[in-house]
């Protein structure tokens, strides 16, 4: 998978690759990281095959950022 060499290369704790469907009005994440499991539980959601389902979730800004924010902090 590209997207573990891209996450090492740069030095980022976790890459997430969010796939909006704004006529479903819901998110695909996709996601390489060792706390997949806590990003996904912070969204209330959990992960499948590298990936995660988010529905109704259209704001990055509103609905995503302050609960990673939240569990990151603690």
């Amino acid at each position: 998978m590209k997207w573990k060499k891209f996450k090492q290369r740069n030095g980022y704790h976790s890459t997430i690759v969010l796939l909006t469907d704004i006529n479903k009005l819901d998110t695909i994440a996709l996601i390489v990281s060792k706390d997949a499991d806590k990003v996904a539980s912070a969204l209330n959601s959990s992960v499948v095959d590298a990936a995660f389902e988010l529905p109704g979730v259209v704001s990055r800004k509103k609905q995503i950022i302050p609960f990673l924010q939240d569990a990151f902090e603690a």
